[in-house]
């Protein structure tokens, strides 16, 4: 009897982590929806390139929408936009400027849930890891890694030797 294998999914096949955001209604009163999307790392390259500023957020190992508005306030807009799908489009960068700040405020915390799952902070801690370990390869040093304490067992394993010997 010949076995059946269910194939996995492909990258083609999986669709970007998005949300719908309620930003207001339309003068009909029917509300109104954005998608937004988790942002690439291409995508943080270009606004760290068009926003240096953003820069910051790395330092601090966490962030938060209010942290955007205060460091960099001239990439809210950046953000917004790459979190739509058009990361780098002046236009729609012009155009989340011109939203309220308590929409904007929504768009950026639903942008930072798509592209963080676990939180900005446990992000932040495993890219600095893997800089870490490409800088010691790089200089041929092992660096100091926080490895949880060993707990000891409470019994002896069943391999010990017998104190008779041989």
């Amino acid at each position: 009897m010949e076995k059946k294998v269910k194939q996995g999914l492909g990258l083609l096949d999986i669709a970007p982590l998005n949300e719908q955001v309620e930003i207001g209604n339309d003068k009909e009163g029917t509300a109104q929806f954005i998608e937004v999307r988790g942002i690439s790392s291409r995508d943080i390259l270009t606004l760290i390139q068009n926003f240096p500023d953003m820069q910051k957020f790395v330092s601090i190992g966490g962030i938060n929408p209010q942290d955007i508005l205060s460091l960099a306030p001239g990439a809210v807009g950046g953000i917004i936009a790459a979190g739509t799908g058009h990361v780098g489009e002046l236009e729609h960068e012009q155009a989340a400027d011109r939203l309220s700040i308590e929409a904007q405020l929504d768009l950026l915390e639903a942008i930072g849930r798509c592209t963080f799952r676990n939180g900005f902070g446990p992000f932040v801690m495993r890219i600095s890891a893997l800089v870490a370990v490409a800088l010691s390869a790089k200089s041929g040093r092992v660096t100091d890694t926080k490895l949880p304490p060993q707990l000891k067992p409470s019994l002896p394993p069943d391999t010990a030797l017998s104190s008779s010997g041989p």
